[in-house]
């Protein structure tokens, strides 16, 4: 997976097989896009991707663990750098969030949990900072 910078919502193209729009892996004048998590400083914050949701910042995804390997990288990298790693919000609907999500070792939970009529920190480090 990989996070590429665009400019504009034109630097988006239909990508096969389900045609969700996607960046080409380069700019219009042939140069390659900027790959976001090689971004010298890191990554300030993260919107991760979630079916459901719970309070403690649990989050169900699509079973592919893909979300969670790149975080897993991206904290690494801060932590070799030096660097805060990044936030981790997810975006939800009041009717995503449930009692308790099904996780297990390798899933990464969510700092912040946005939703329209709340915001729930999730992480002892939203609870401490925000």
């Amino acid at each position: 997976m990989a996070l590429l910078h665009i400019d504009t919502l034109e630097d988006l193209q239909p990508a096969p097989p389900f045609g969700i729009l996607e960046p080409s892996k380069q700019q219009r004048d042939g140069s390659d896009r900027q790959n976001a998590l090689q971004v010298a400083g890191g990554l300030d914050l993260l919107l991760m991707p979630g079916l459901g949701f719970d309070r403690e910042g649990g989050r169900l995804g699509r079973g592919g663990g893909y979300y969670d390997k790149m975080v897993h990288d991206l904290d690494a990298r801060a932590q070799q750098h030096g660097w805060q790693p990044p936030w981790l919000v997810a975006l939800a609907f009041s009717q995503q969030l449930v009692q308790q999500v099904p996780t297990s070792h390798h899933d990464r939970d969510v700092d912040v949990l946005a939703m329209p009529t709340e915001l729930v920190r999730c992480s002892s480090r939203a609870k401490q900072h925000l």
